[in-house]
């Protein structure tokens, strides 16, 4: 199941938001979500890949694109699919949204000095982080989907049958503090699931260094039959090696926040930076 080329600001059978109008009352109001065009190009990359090995039945593999990549056209086929691919932004709240779970020292001292239990406070860390959908600009409406899948929503789907999850386009520089646990709740939550693998980028890379490492690992997992980290570690060092040649490696744009890598100009001579290859990182079931 591919999902990718997102529209966030129009969900299933929407007009166009009117405006970017924020909202206060849930940690995801406070942020935009702009296009990932390019993540178009990298679904239709992986999906003839799949076509050319396996032949490409009437819905395997599905793509999910624009208005469809909804939070409930996910849920319905998530389930169905062994391999999930989501080539979309992640939302991370920022730090002025606690988690309840984190407790300052302090307080924790406190409470052990007068024999007493420290007191849950903020808010549920599984809604603050998860994964931009199809409306997630839009101003959320009373019992519907507000284009946010949280990490909390995800980790009550039935995931057992799904082998890896793929989160390519995950965008940690939403904030360079995070309220919650950042990507690797969106990871647990896929493990908590049910999902045996993930494998997560984290921060934006370019389109093309990233397109061309996930036909790698693909091409490693299904033709080459390699286990899966042995599939990333390869494509990884192929990247290394040979990503130049592919015209993927220039001078990046330097990036908003201090906590994000900033790809230096790189030679055409030598290997590729690091900044294009080592964010992806491979979590659970490795075979």
């Amino acid at each position: 199941l591919l999902l990718g080329d997102v529209d966030y600001d129009r969900g299933p059978d929407q007009t166009a938001a009117a405006s970017k109008t924020k909202h206060s009352y849930r940690p995801s109001s406070a942020l935009t979500f702009g296009p990932l065009t390019n993540t178009g190009l990298e679904i239709t990359s992986i999906r003839d890949l799949h076509g050319k090995l396996f032949g490409i039945k009437s819905d395997d593999p599905r793509a999910l694109v624009q208005r469809e990549a909804d939070e409930a056209r996910f849920r319905e086929l998530a389930p169905q699919y062994r391999n999930l691919h989501l080539a979309t932004h992640g939302f991370f709240a920022g730090a002025e949204y606690a988690s309840a779970l984190a407790v300052e020292q302090s307080d924790r001292n406190r409470s052990v000095a007068m024999g007493s239990e420290v007191p849950l406070k903020g808010f549920n860390p599984g809604l603050l982080s998860g994964l931009a959908l199809a409306g997630a600009n839009r101003e959320p409406t009373s019992n519907e989907d507000d284009g946010i899948l949280t990490a909390q929503e995800i980790g009550v789907m039935n995931l057992s049958g799904v082998d890896t999850v793929v989160l390519s386009a995950c965008d940690t520089g939403l904030g360079a503090t995070a309220g919650g646990e950042g990507l690797l709740g969106v990871q647990r939550a896929f493990q908590v699931a049910g999902a045996r693998t993930t494998v997560a980028s984290f921060w934006k890379v370019d389109d093309l260094a990233t397109r061309l490492l996930m036909e790698r690992f693909y091409r490693n997992l299904w033709e080459k039959k390699l286990p899966r980290l042995d599939a990333l570690r390869e494509a990884q060092l192929w990247m290394l090696e040979k990503g130049t040649e592919q015209g993927s490696v220039g001078r990046a744009p330097r990036l908003k926040t201090l906590s994000e890598p900033v790809a230096p100009a790189v030679p055409k001579a030598t290997r590729t930076s690091p900044y294009y290859w080592a964010p992806f990182v491979l979590s659970g079931d490795w075979r």
